[in-house]
């Protein structure tokens, strides 16, 4: 079951008073699912791809279930694998960026509104760490920005019309810096 909430926004434009309602649907967990290795079908989202270093692409969307599920080339400029699901639970659209060591990271606004990620990481099974949170209270899809040293910084709107950043410690690594 999933609950709806509503946030409101007032904003000054030249003078005038600006009422913004979003709604925003939650489910009754606040927590992604685990990473799981579920075959799904993708259907819902935009879809974003991104280059591998090794010149292999990969593409990830959100399923009509909210979930997160990628596909990609075997080989660079091979077949692709089909789509695969990282599990967790999200909402609004997602952001994708490649790390200084060349691992994967996506971003996404899940359960309770916070905002959750999700990384390559050949050392474990399947390849992808867990879902780690960020927390936040955030009502629009995540932006994710390359810093001049090659840290990642990701932001999004929340229901205070203001853009709430994180950003890495290190190029490639944690812990996060944030919230700014």
């Amino acid at each position: 079951m999933s609950t709806r909430l509503r946030a409101f926004a007032v904003a000054l434009a030249a003078g005038a008073s600006l009422l913004t309602s979003v709604a925003v649907a939650a489910p009754a967990s606040a927590a992604p699912a685990p990473l799981g290795a579920a075959t799904a079908t993708a259907t819902a989202t935009n879809s974003y791809l991104i280059q591998n270093c090794d010149g292999r692409w990969e593409e990830f969307m959100i399923a009509s279930g909210g979930n997160l599920v990628h596909q990609y080339q075997v080989t660079p400029g091979g077949n692709w694998s089909g789509w695969v699901s990282l599990g967790g639970w999200l909402q609004y659209d997602i952001a994708v960026a490649r790390n200084t060591n060349c691992a994967i990271e996506v971003f996404g606004i899940g359960g309770g509104n916070s905002m959750y990620h999700i990384w390559q990481q050949s050392n474990l099974p399947g390849g992808w760490s867990g879902w780690g949170g960020f927390g936040g209270y955030l009502v629009s899809a995540p932006s994710v920005y390359y810093m001049s040293d090659g840290r990642l910084r990701v932001c999004a709107w929340g229901p205070d019309i203001i853009h709430h950043c994180m950003q890495q410690s290190a190029p490639s690594s944690g812990p996060w810096i944030g919230w700014f």
